[in-house]
């Protein structure tokens, strides 16, 4: 749906949710928080003001019906689609799959849906033993290998990528996401430079050393990528 031009007038009168957290907070929550508030203040907020500012704009007088079911179609229209961002939302917080059917069945469900919405085709092989028990571990492996996929959109060029669950010894959970895509060369540390996606590698490289765990690089211009995230189990 189309941002109404009434938004931009009334969005002022709103506190930004970006603002500083109550707390201090570490780079990688504050890189989630960062993309909540941006969910939050460019998609929910506009469509609850637009709701608003239509209900407030035909003033105190009562509206006759044709007048009130204009408003009411429109006011429908911003709150639905409100709503439908806050499911989204909800689901990219805390995909249930992840709970209800594991994370191999998980990367199986967003391969199909990145087919859908990007185009891309996600190959996913997985080694049944290697599915983490611990629920925090599969939620942060599926939101890892989530934001590996969005910088093979954005920045490979691909449209095929392949991801492989597999375990790495007796405790240690090794998932590859590969593509033949551009590549690049990797900076010093083996990460991604800021043109692909270094920000969001750092936050998944912080998460993961968190709990023990790392993040290496493959790559070179015209071979592709090939990302490696080691997680204890």
């Amino acid at each position: 749906m189309a941002t109404p031009p009434c938004i931009e007038a009334g969005r002022n009168r709103f506190p930004d949710p970006a603002a500083a957290p109550p707390f201090p907070a570490r780079p990688a929550e504050q890189s989630e928080r960062g993309a909540l508030a941006e969910i939050l203040h460019d998609h929910l907020q506009p469509l609850l003001i637009a709701a608003q500012l239509t209900l407030a704009g035909n003033g105190r007088e009562a509206p006759d019906a044709r007048t009130w079911r204009r408003m009411s179609g429109k006011i429908n229209q911003y709150l639905q689609a409100a709503i439908d961002t806050t499911r989204t939302l909800s689901v990219e917080l805390n995909p249930p799959l992840v709970q209800e059917r594991g994370l191999c069945a998980a990367l199986r469900w967003h391969g199909r849906r990145m087919a859908r919405t990007h185009g891309i085709r996600v190959g996913v092989t997985c080694d049944p033993a290697a599915e983490p028990a611990n629920l925090e571990i599969r939620l942060l492996c599926f939101k890892a290998v989530r934001e590996l996929l969005l910088n093979a959109v954005k920045h490979a060029g691909v449209s095929r990528v392949e991801i492989d669950v597999a375990l790495d010894g007796a405790d240690t959970l090794l998932i590859t996401v590969a593509d033949r895509g551009r590549g690049f060369v990797p900076d010093r540390a083996g990460a991604y430079p800021a043109a692909h996606g270094g920000s969001g590698l750092a936050g998944i490289r912080q998460r993961l050393r968190l709990i023990g765990g790392s993040l290496t690089v493959d790559s070179a211009p015209g071979r592709g990528t090939s990302v490696s995230l080691r997680v204890p189990l």
